[in-house]
């Protein structure tokens, strides 16, 4: 190595010469330095290089510590997170979290007060805003979920408190600046509420009272098509997301093209919500109740050439640089298929806070009951066994039901076994025909794939033996008999000369050595 150029070393050293230098990054800015140690001392100059970097962050400390204090106000500190923090947010899914987050936040910020210092947001701050949230009047515009009383519910406190703590924290990674040593810790402090999953979900006699209820209301309607039109749709849609459990923005987005119509998978692979960018498929099983669904949506006479669950446009508009003329066929949105599905809800008389979201507990419920945890856990595409816990909220009376559904199935199959085989016939088989389905994709797939591995491994041996046969030769450099090449399996596509080298040319520049 020459004397000028320069080799990087362990952490913080470079060698330069036969010298080791220090190099440590403080603050941003790069600080080096001759150790003065050669570079077979290399334990010395870690050792002066660590001393070094020590001394440089408490001479930087105690800069820090003697620059004056600076303030920030809630409603700067916010607009710095929300610029530092958007650009990572979800655009799309069930409920966009760019927008919920910038609606969270705004809230936030009002209900602490845009004027209050990040200095004073402290524990007592904290709890003072918690109790006016839990007695807040409601929005006059009555939007929003139930509360619990006058108040708030526990989750939504929660999550305006979060939006807060995240302010804070965002403000002491990014201003050392500003003293933070009153910011409350959440997990020691007991500061966020108690939360109650929601378990609501739609029974056998709901369902029916739902659709009865969409069908009288379209009965009622006597001014238009469209409108009359918008209650049945509504109400084939909940049916179809009882069965699914497809969230609605699944069913909204629900191509002809993603659903696979062989007889050996009968799903749709979507791609559903997660956590961040991360995008992952969601196969989505469809049962005979869900298949005469399609069956009727794609034989119905305002079938979509792309999207299988519509609706008509009410007016001719634009969208997205397109137009829409009245009456056409366009998507579902959550706000016009929420006030359908509210008024028809309440037509039926069902709960005041039921939701479409219920439709997926639903489904989770029957799976549960009738297969189990595990079968509804895959049914539903979660990741984690305790969201399908929460989805089911089991109670004493849901285990005494699914232990009754469990005995009655092993009786009727014990039955229908024991009549089989006094009949001299076999016995039926007893397993979900989803699990036999996937089941047999998976046997075939190992079957192509073992088939794949000898064809390779059959190739490898082939050419194996094509190169010893190739370069063996006798004393005299005489190539060996033709009559070895009969010994070897057939190559597929490969010929052997009688001198036992292949009648391909060989590749590279440079020419083989004459057998």
């Amino acid at each position: 190595m020459s004397g000028y150029g320069k080799k990087k070393g362990p952490k913080n050293l470079v060698l330069r010469g036969r010298y080791w230098w220090w190099a440590v990054m403080i603050a941003g800015v790069r600080e080096t330095g001759n150790t003065g140690y050669l570079e077979e001392e290399l334990e010395k100059a870690l050792d002066f290089a660590r001393k070094k970097k020590a001394e440089l962050r408490e001479e930087y400390r105690l800069r820090r510590e003697a620059l004056p204090k600076h303030d920030l106000s809630l409603d700067e500190a916010a607009d710095a997170w929300w610029l530092a923090m958007h650009p990572k947010f979800r655009k799309g899914g069930e409920r966009p979290p760019v927008d919920n987050a910038f609606r969270q936040m705004t809230r936030a910020v009002v209900a602490f007060g845009a004027g209050t210092m990040v200095t004073q947001m402290n524990l007592v701050l904290f709890q003072r805003v918690r109790g006016e949230l839990l007695s807040s009047a409601a929005h006059p515009s009555g939007r929003g979920r139930p509360r619990d009383g006058d108040g708030m519910k526990s989750s939504s406190v929660n999550h305006l408190l979060r939006c807060g703590m995240k302010v804070l924290a965002h403000v002491a990674a990014t201003r050392k600046d500003i003293d933070l040593s009153d910011m409350p810790d959440p997990v020691r402090d007991d500061l966020y509420l108690t939360e109650r999953g929601r378990t609501a979900y739609m029974s056998e006699i709901d369902e029916a009272m739902f659709c009865e209820a969409a069908e009288e209301l379209a009965g009622d309607v006597q001014d238009g098509e469209m409108e009359r039109r918008d209650y049945l749709d509504a109400a084939e849609l909940t049916r179809f997301m009882n069965v699914t459990g497809m969230r609605t923005n699944e069913a909204f987005e629900l191509r002809w093209d993603r659903i696979d119509w062989s007889a050996l998978t009968q799903n749709m692979n979507f791609p559903v919500k997660a956590r961040g960018l991360d995008v992952r498929t969601h196969p989505v099983f469809l049962e005979e109740e869900a298949l005469a669904i399609l069956d009727d949506r794609m034989a119905a006479a305002d079938v979509h050439d792309v999207y299988v669950f519509t609706t008509r446009s009410r007016s001719t508009h634009w969208n997205h640089g397109k137009k829409v003329e009245k009456g056409q066929s366009i998507q579902w949105t959550h706000n016009r298929f929420g006030a359908i599905f509210k008024e028809i809800a309440l037509h039926a008389g069902l709960p005041e806070d039921t939701i479409p979201h219920d439709c997926r507990r639903t489904c989770a419920r029957r799976i549960w009951l009738s297969q189990g945890i595990e079968i509804a856990q895959a049914y539903l595409g979660h990741k984690e066994r305790q969201t399908t816990l929460d989805y089911i909220g089991i109670t004493e009376e849901d285990v005494i039901a699914a232990r009754q559904a469990l005995e009655r199935d092993r009786a009727r199959i014990a039955a229908e076994i024991d009549a089989a085989l006094a009949r001299g016939g076999e016995p039926p088989l007893y397993d979900d025909k989803r699990v036999r389905r996937i089941a047999a994709e998976i046997d075939r797939r190992r079957r192509v794939n073992a088939r794949s591995r000898e064809t390779r491994e059959a190739a490898k041996k082939r050419q194996a033996a094509i190169r010893r046969l190739a370069c063996r030769s006798d004393p005299k450099g005489a190539s060996r008999p033709s009559s070895l090449l009969q010994l070897l399996p057939a190559s597929g596509g490969c010929e052997i000369s009688a001198g036992g080298r292949s009648s391909r040319p060989s590749r590279g520049s440079g020419r083989r050595r004459s057998a």
